[in-house]
Order: C-alpha cells, then sequence, then structure tokens
C-alpha cells in the first residue's frame, strides 16, 4: 500500500509539472496567434488609410491637367467661333452699332472700334432753317474756330457757302488787317480804361498789356471770332460778310470785323453792321469809332 500510494504521489506529481511546463507555450502561441491576427487587422486598416492618400495623388492630377486645360483651351475657340457666326456680315455689330476697322476693310477684329459712318467734314458748311433765319456751322482753320452762321432766310444756300469758303481760303493780308483792327480798337479800351481808373489804372485795369510796339499777329491769342453774320448780299457775285466774337480786354462788347471783297472796312466794338450799309461806321462819329485800316 505504502508503495502504491507513493507510486500515485509521483505520478500526481509529473501530472502537475507537466501542465505547469505547458502553460505557458501554449500562452505564448496565443499571443503569438493573437498578435498576428491584430497585424492583419492592422494592415487592412493601414491599407484602408492609405486609400485617401491615392486619391489625392491621382484626383487633383486628373482636375489639373483635364480640366482646366479644356477650360483655357477648348471654351475660348468655342466662343471666338460662335461670336464670328453670330457677327453680321461685314463685321458690325448688332448692340454697339461699331464696326472693326482693318487696313483692307475686311471689316475683321484687328483694331480698336471705329464708327460705321464717318463723321461729315467739319470744315463743310452744314446749313439748317428756322422760321427766321438760315443757321450754320463751319470750321476754320486759319481763325482756329468753329463759326456758327446766322443769315437772313432770303440769303441763298450757295451764297452762304461762298462766304463760308472764303473765310476757309482768307489771304493773309485780311487775316493781318483783322489782328491790326484788333490791336487799335484795345489800345483805344486802354486809354479810356486809364482815364476812368487814374491813379488806380495798373491795379485795377483788365485790359492786356499791350503797346502800340506788340507785333499785330499777337492780338490772335486775345480775340475769339466764332460767329458769322451774313446779310441779303446787294450783288451775290460780291463777297461780304460780318465776324464777331469776345475778346479778352472788352468782355461784355465784344470784338467785330466786316469784310468786303477780302477787305477789313470795319474793326472795332460789336454793333452788328452790315457790308451793304456802311454809312454807320464810315461817317459822323461812327468814323471815329472804326479801327480798320
Amino acid at each position: 500500500m505504502k508503495m502504491i500510494r507513493a507510486a500515485a504521489a509521483v505520478l500526481a506529481a509529473l501530472c502537475l509539472m507537466t501542465g505547469c511546463s505547458g502553460s505557458p507555450d501554449s500562452r505564448q502561441e496565443d499571443s503569438s496567434t493573437e498578435a498576428a491576427e491584430t497585424t492583419e487587422l492592422t494592415g487592412e486598416d493601414e491599407e484602408t488609410e492609405g486609400e485617401p492618400e491615392d486619391r489625392q495623388e491621382d484626383e487633383p492630377e486628373d482636375k489639373q491637367e483635364d480640366k482646366p486645360e479644356d477650360k483655357q483651351e477648348d471654351e475660348p475657340e468655342d466662343r471666338q467661333e460662335d461670336a464670328q457666326e453670330d457677327e453680321p456680315e461685314g463685321g458690325q455689330n448688332e448692340v454697339t452699332g461699331l464696326r472693326k476697322k482693318t487696313d483692307d476693310g475686311s471689316g475683321e477684329a484687328e483694331s480698336d472700334d471705329v464708327p460705321v459712318t464717318a463723321p461729315a467734314d467739319p470744315s463743310k458748311l452744314q446749313v439748317s432753317e428756322s422760321e427766321e433765319f438760315k443757321d450754320g456751322f463751319f470750321y476754320c482753320e486759319k481763325l482756329g474756330e468753329g463759326i456758327e452762321v446766322t443769315a437772313e432766310k432770303s440769303v441763298s444756300d450757295a451764297y452762304m457757302e461762298k462766304c463760308a469758303e472764303a473765310v476757309k481760303n482768307m489771304p493773309q493780308t485780311t487775316l493781318t488787317a483783322i489782328w491790326e483792327g484788333a490791336k487799335k480798337t484795345c489800345l483805344a479800351f486802354i486809354e479810356q480804361e486809364r482815364e476812368a481808373l487814374g491813379s488806380s489804372f495798373e491795379s485795377l485795369r483788365i485790359s492786356p498789356r499791350i503797346t502800340a510796339d506788340t507785333p499785330a499777329a499777337e492780338m490772335a491769342k486775345y480775340i475769339r471770332l466764332g460767329e458769322m453774320q451774313i446779310f441779303k448780299p446787294a450783288d451775290e457775285k460780291v463777297i461780304g460778310y460780318e465776324l464777331n466774337g469776345s475778346c479778352e480786354w472788352d468782355l461784355e462788347q465784344g470784338f467785330e470785323v466786316v469784310i468786303l471783297s477780302d477787305r477789313v472796312i470795319y474793326a472795332g466794338d460789336f454793333n452788328l453792321f452790315s457790308p451793304w450799309n456802311t454809312e454807320p461806321y464810315t461817317t459822323g462819329d461812327g468814323a471815329a469809332l472804326n479801327h480798320a485800316q
């Protein structure tokens, strides 16, 4: 019995020893298995997290290469083709009424917009008629002014045109006579101003500082002859007219010249004199106020 008990005790001890030594190995194996499973799961997560990076790398390249290039290269060409198809024949824009100007006149867009219809020649007299008068306008290069014309209704358009041409083609002798008349008229005004102001003349004067030695041509900057009056002529073969405008020495009165056959027959204060009635400025007190040569 003792021997049986001893053997049983030894067997129990061996079982205990065997159970204790096996548990660590099994735990290590279990841990390794769990670690492997964890690694596989982690790898799947990493692959899942890696997908946005691939998308971020791929998608911007597609967007940068495809979409902007399509917009920059394709869309403007389409718009240009559509614009050309919609443009009326001859290159005129329906909205603005303007035509693109080119050297060959094709109307294709190569330079700035210009009016379809060229403006009228400003130097050509343009006449309109009202109830009492005829009105006109033209530009005179020699006087450097746009001239507003008023004519009696009985004056023909043809005669008005002749008078306008006479002003535009004014001889230099006529232009010099206008300047001389303006100079004499201004000097006469200065003397009247001197008498009126007395000792305060130099401080209060409004007249230009000209003297008898001032060149006549300098008077061009002190006068502006922008209006023209045409009276019914005594003879349509003879050109006669009146010019008037502002002057710097007498802003209220202004300056006037009357011209007959390219000769200045009156120069002085504005009175709207006619070339066909010379008595008011050639006789009596009127003659003293006439500063024509």
